[in-house]
């Protein structure tokens, strides 16, 4: 849908945001909101069903490793979930405040390795 919706804004008098490209937008960011949910429930699931299932066997100490791990999972896919259902909502309503949020949306689906910028 990136792909789709990135050549349909390079055509001439086009722009990502409005128009006919938008019109592929909201499914993209749409199925990028639940394609996140679903990974991090799936992988949620896993270790929490790990977590119960090794409680009788191992240590307490080392079983809870289990759900510190699910809730640094669910913390981090928290706010690009929760932007972008925003962005998508802003977007299908073709909101001006699209174009700010569409930026917001972008910095949370970035990672950045602070380590390449350090001055040297």
């Amino acid at each position: 849908m990136a792909i789709v919706s990135t050549i349909e804004s390079a055509r001439p008098n086009s722009f990502l945001l409005s128009g006919h490209p938008a019109n592929f937008g909201v499914p993209w960011i749409s199925l990028t909101v639940s394609f996140n949910v679903i990974v991090t429930c799936m992988i949620c699931w896993r270790l929490i069903s790990a977590h119960y299932g090794l409680k009788g066997t191992v240590p307490q100490k080392y079983i809870d490793t289990y759900t510190g791990v699910t809730a640094l999972l669910v913390e981090s896919a928290l706010p690009l979930t929760v932007s972008g259902l925003v962005l998508a909502v802003l977007y299908g309503r073709n909101s001006p405040i699209t174009y700010i949020w569409a930026g917001i949306w972008g910095i949370f689906t970035v990672r950045v390795d602070h380590r390449e910028f350090i001055w040297t």
